[in-house]
């Protein structure tokens, strides 16, 4: 996990993005490619453009260079080996393009309810099921992202929640402390005895916990067993292929991206 790929874009997360890009790319030793993107409305181009959106798109450039120079000079202060892309179009397709060659991508998880900012589960999602690079989604108003903190692996032993934990070593490797929680709805693919395995033939001894769920809602209580343990980071396979797995683990995806305070490390199986 070498080469962090950054969303660079003047919004209310990339202070959040950039901390935990940084503090990844410190603790692996990495390479920080940075993607600024200047982001147009799904079928700009379609459309022609016409002369407003034209004008429009010449104000973002105008703004974005002035973001560019900042961070720019910012990671040249700091000495962090970087290398810089340039891109304008639909923030999902340009991400795509990007994450062939990356071992990380960083974005957030939510950003807002305004229209005029995307929605991120859903960037996310389409993202995901196009390549099988890993997503390091932070809050929006994340401080600190401690990437030697305390880990929780979400295990359903899934194909997506295998994939999640093998890309995470990396990362697991340099915890604090790891937690394979199994999140105990009556069904199990893969068990926790060969998460903790796998883990411990990767030199990184592993707790494993189940987590019975109460009520309803898997995503909630998850979400209250997060609230209550403060990891740094969660580790999970993110919605699905199953119809059925999609069901459980995707509406708990959804739930976190939007919901939690906890970084979440998304993946899901080529």
């Amino acid at each position: 996990m070498k080469n962090i790929l950054l969303l660079v874009h003047d919004d209310d997360g990339q202070e959040a993005r950039l901390s935990a890009a940084l503090a990844v790319r410190t603790a692996l030793d990495g390479h920080l490619v940075c993607l600024d993107v200047i982001v147009t409305s799904d079928g700009f181009y379609r459309m022609g453009g016409g002369p407003i959106g034209m004008l429009v798109l010449e104000e973002r450039q105008k703004e974005e260079r002035h973001n560019k120079a900042a961070v720019h000079a910012r990671l040249v202060a700091d000495n962090i080996p970087f290398s810089w892309n340039d891109s304008v179009g639909e923030l999902d397709t340009i991400l795509i393009d990007a994450a062939g060659l990356a071992d990380l991508v960083v974005l957030n998880s939510y950003l807002s309810d305004d229209i005029a900012d995307p929605d991120m589960a859903a960037k996310i999602r389409a993202i995901l099921r196009r390549v099988s690079t890993p997503i390091l989604a932070v809050p929006r108003h994340l401080k600190v992202f401690d990437a030697r903190g305390k880990a929780i692996v979400l295990w359903d032993g899934s194909p997506d929640a295998e994939a999640a934990l093998r890309a995470a070593v990396p990362l697991l490797a340099r915890a604090s402390e790891v937690t394979v929680l199994y999140a105990d709805d009556g069904s199990l693919g893969a068990s926790l005895h060969d998460a903790t395995s796998y883990l411990l033939h990767q030199n990184i001894i592993a707790h494993a916990v189940r987590h019975e769920i109460t009520g309803n809602d898997a995503a909630v209580s998850i979400e209250h067993y997060l609230q209550r343990h403060e990891p740094a980071y969660v580790v999970m396979g993110a919605f699905g292929h199953a119809r059925v797995h999609d069901v459980f683990f995707g509406s708990v995806t959804r739930h976190l991206l939007m919901a939690s305070s906890v970084p979440l490390l998304l993946a899901r199986r080529a």
